[in-house]
């Protein structure tokens, strides 16, 4: 080859093949990569696809196979997705959907676009720890989802009385939008639960427990005060309160230890935020915050203010890279489910199958004789089967049943047999549909005289609704059939195939 000259043959750039298609749970959920996995669980992204083309990124929690067959953790993992959907609170994740695909339970969780707030306060223990307004802000705004949690009530309107019991930086997530957000009720405890914790068992994490949840007293709205306030703690002092080599001196120093102000480890940190963080951590219970919303009160009037808009621009800011890499996961989720949902659609007796494009969703939606498109029949395929030749049926029916609207109308507005010869002259109607027309013509000359057939009024017609008149077919639909001719009938053809008994 000339020097200079560009090959006209390259060598083809290998690229990796796509992962296999993800799996599809109850016909509408799309499950891709693991966000987080916990002791219990693991939360995926996935995908919703609704009716009409609709979809939404949202969360999974799926739990750990060796769990998800244990009777214990099933009921446990029923009640977080029942005591969750009766929290409705900015500041508590929302609970979307429950689905049992086989032996397996999934909770289907809005998606936040964020990171757990230990993440965060990882991150921005480089530059000193987290702003104090902007601890100020997070913890209000988590303070504020657990008094709503606290003051739930069910659909009779009788309180629920339910406890988080898991109060930590990893069950807080602050989205990008700068609102922080409580999630993960898989601990809970409600009056209305079906699973009850067994005796001497705890539930949570040991370090940010109460001194009665461990002494196992009375456990109330109290005990997630005293949680939240560890977590207001380190988020002011940038570093752990309760920290030990063992479960036994872990246990010590919560009950016993005696607790520093924050300020002794960060000197920006205002007197009033020390006082009201102190007063969370009291371990009598009479000295302590009675609801969440009353400590939510005083940090209002310590902190300093700062916007949601400002906690936002922190939040990108700091976890600027570990938030691009959950967008192009999200970009290559958004990919991968781009092409239309594929959706099974009954016609007669025959299920076909046809993609839901603006132009079928359309149609599917504006025939009658179409059939309805339910959450169980959508699925996700990459078949593309026959949308054309599958809709021939339901067009052809629809134009023969337009017809016989024509000619019933016709009759009935002119009532004479004479128009009823013309229509069948005129060649615009099917075969099928003439004969019909011929047969009531000769009735109708049998029994008027000659000259008075305008003024006979032709027999009521009972006709269904009908769909919208599409225009001909040029062929005869494929399961067109002659009709048999009749063997001397016995008894007397009646005046009408179509008249109802």
């Amino acid at each position: 080859m000339a020097k200079g000259r560009r090959d006209p043959y390259p060598v083809p750039i290998v690229r990796p093949s796509r992962p296999p298609k993800p799996a599809v749970l109850a016909g509408r959920y799309e499950l891709f990569d693991v966000i987080a996995s916990g002791g219990m669980a693991t939360v995926h992204f996935a995908r919703l696809h609704g009716k009409v083309g609709f979809a939404r990124t949202v969360a999974v929690k799926r739990l750990h196979p060796q769990f998800a067959r244990e009777a214990d953790f099933r009921a446990m993992f029923v009640d977080e997705a029942r005591v969750a959907a009766r929290v409705v609170h900015p500041n508590v994740a929302q609970t979307l959907d429950v689905v049992e695909d086989g032996d397996e339970l999934f909770i289907v969780m809005e998606y936040i676009h964020g990171l757990p707030l230990s993440h965060l306060m990882k991150l921005a223990a480089k530059d000193g720890g987290i702003p104090v307004s902007v601890a100020a802000h997070i913890m209000g705004g988590v303070l504020s989802g657990l008094h709503a949690a606290h003051e739930a009530q069910d659909e009779t309107g009788q309180p629920l009385k339910v406890v988080h019991r898991d109060v930590s930086p990893q069950n807080i997530l602050v989205g990008s939008d700068g609102v922080a957000r409580l999630i993960d009720f898989g601990v809970a405890k409600a009056v209305s639960q079906i699973h009850t914790t067994r005796e001497g068992q705890l539930r949570g994490k040991l370090a940010y427990m109460a001194p009665e949840q461990i002494r196992q007293g009375v456990i109330d709205r109290q005990t997630d005060i005293f949680s939240a306030s560890i977590v207001l703690w380190q988020c002011l002092a940038n570093r752990r309160l309760f920290e030990a080599s063992n479960d036994g001196e872990l246990i010590y120093q919560l009950l016993e230890a005696p607790v520093s102000p924050p300020s002794l480890h960060r000197a920006d940190v205002p007197t009033a935020l020390d006082t009201l963080t102190l007063r969370g951590l009291e371990r009598d219970r009479s000295a302590r915050y009675q609801t969440a919303r009353e400590m939510v009160l005083e940090i209002e009037k310590a902190a300093p203010v700062i916007s949601q808009n400002a906690v936002s621009e922190w939040v990108q800011r700091v976890a600027a890279e570990p938030l691009q890499e959950r967008d192009a996961v999200l970009r290559e989720v958004g990919r991968s489910t781009s092409q239309p949902i594929i959706a099974s659609v009954v016609e007669g007796t025959e299920t076909v199958t046809v993609p839901l494009g603006a132009s079928a969703v359309s149609t599917a939606m504006s025939s009658s004789d179409r059939g309805t498109l339910t959450d169980s029949q959508v699925s996700v395929d990459a078949r593309w089967a026959r949308p054309r030749r599958s809709l021939r049926l339901p067009a052809a029916a629809a134009v023969g049943l337009v017809g016989l609207f024509s000619v019933g109308w016709v009759a009935l507005s002119a009532g004479t047999a004479a128009e009823v010869a013309n229509l069948e002259r005129s060649g615009r109607h099917s075969d099928t549909l003439l004969r019909w027309g011929a047969s009531h013509a000769k009735v109708a000359r049998a029994e008027p005289e000659a000259g008075d057939a305008s003024n006979t009024p032709a027999e009521p017609i009972a006709l269904d609704a009908l769909p919208e008149a599409t225009e001909a077919p040029k062929k005869r639909p494929v399961y067109w059939r002659p009709a048999p001719k009749p063997k001397a009938p016995a008894k007397p053809k009646p005046a009408s195939l179509y008249k109802r008994e």
